[in-house]
């Protein structure tokens, strides 16, 4: 719509000013009139449409002609070029700013207001410089909020809220300025499987999975998103997720390094010894062999002990009272023998003697449950055994 067709529109009251920031037409008729003085031509004449105007008069930038009328007032001169581009807008329903993101702004503020406006800012600052705003999709915000921490975050957040809001806005669908489809709720940080979405192969494991393998895996797969192992467009079927030396890649990643504080780097390797337990059970790759041997079947026994319903998480770390000072022996599980449990009790006293009975009394609870697994387990048990409130040994 030519900018005279706008006038036009004021003049005779098709173009209601109730829709206006200013709420009456004079403030914009003002505005016209005043550029047919700097243009030195009637605005029947004056042809210019969509964005036309706005590449003429720059915002923040006085061209010459104008100089002259607004003699250096830079914001004067921005009052008067908004009056006239509102105006436009309305009438138009069509971009008329040059650049995309002034031009969502300026309904925005036709819409819900100054204050509400600015929250954009919020988005467009963030957001790369080759994005426009109908570009935007929840897996770029995804990743830009994960990066992100504090007030920060929030204001992004708070931007993104806007943004989702102009859908329910006639003027806002009708400009052609939203991204297709609003973001919704974002995740919180440490909800890991909305963050990064599996993709179909891995949500057919996932799907079939215990809880505490798909903690594993969703958190698993972030890490692997995250450090660019893998992409987007990537569907690793789970046998050949450590394959081609992702495995080794993955285990020398630090959670810390990309913002995240929880879980640990300690649960993050567990996450990764489980889902290397899984998926070598299903004949595919799995971690590559990493500290010693008792090392490793101790790991394996605890991933066991932590799929056993009867064991809370604190009865599985209790195990480290017996783990740590096996390991230090290099003995695995298998290779302990009452004889070893007893001389151990022997050297204990106090919290840390009672810390190793409750460790013998949840791994006599993984022999007698597991009995197909015993190439995991002391093959005799401890020996040691709970009788009305005192020791008794096998």
């Amino acid at each position: 719509m030519k900018l005279s067709d706008v006038h036009a529109c004021l003049s005779d009251g098709r173009l209601n000013p109730s829709g206006l920031p200013a709420g009456t037409a004079l403030p914009y008729l003002t505005a016209f009139s005043i550029l047919a003085k700097i243009t030195g031509v009637p605005l029947i004449v004056f042809d210019s449409a969509g964005p036309v105007f706005a590449v003429r008069y720059p915002k923040n930038a006085l061209p010459a002609e104008a100089a002259a009328y607004f003699r250096g007032d830079v914001a004067a001169y921005n009052s008067w070029r908004s009056l006239i581009l509102d105006a436009q807008m309305l009438a138009a329903r069509a971009p008329v700013d040059s650049d995309s993101w002034d031009g969502l702004r300026r309904v925005a503020r036709i819409c819900r207001g100054r204050a509400f406006a600015t929250r954009l800012y919020h988005v467009s600052s963030r957001v790369p410089q080759c994005v426009f705003p109908w570009d935007i999709d929840r897996e770029l915000v995804v990743k830009i909020d994960a990066a992100l921490a504090g007030q920060g975050r929030s204001s992004f957040r708070q931007g993104l809220g806007a943004l989702d809001a102009l859908h329910g806005e006639a003027l806002a669908r009708e400009a052609g300025l939203l991204p297709p489809a609003k973001i919704g709720r974002l995740p919180t940080l440490t909800d890991h499987a909305a963050q990064f979405q599996l993709p179909p192969a891995l949500v057919k494991f996932w799907q079939a999975a215990s809880s505490p393998d798909r903690n594993a895996l969703s958190f698993v797969w972030r890490m692997a998103r995250m450090a660019g192992i893998f992409s987007a467009a990537d569907d690793p079927a789970p046998e050949v997720f450590f394959a081609g030396g992702r495995g080794e890649t993955l285990a020398g990643l630090d959670p810390q390094d990309f913002g995240l504080h929880r879980p640990s780097q300690n649960t993050y390797g567990i996450y990764l010894r489980r889902l290397s337990c899984r998926f070598t059970q299903m004949g595919g790759a799995g971690l590559p062999e990493g500290g010693s041997q008792a090392e490793r079947r101790w790991a394996e026994l605890k991933d066991l002990a932590r799929l056993d319903p009867a064991l809370s998480p604190a009865r599985v770390w209790s195990l480290a009272a017996i783990s740590n000072p096996a390991i230090k022996d290099g003995l695995a599980p298998a290779d302990l023998e009452p004889q070893w449990f007893e001389a151990r009790i022997k050297e204990l006293a106090g919290p840390k003697r009672r810390a190793f009975l409750s460790a013998c009394y949840a791994l006599n609870e993984l022999c007698a449950a597991h009995y197909g697994k015993r190439h995991l387990l002391p093959p005799a048990g401890t020996g040691v055994q709970r009788q009305r409130g005192r020791l008794r040994r096998s």
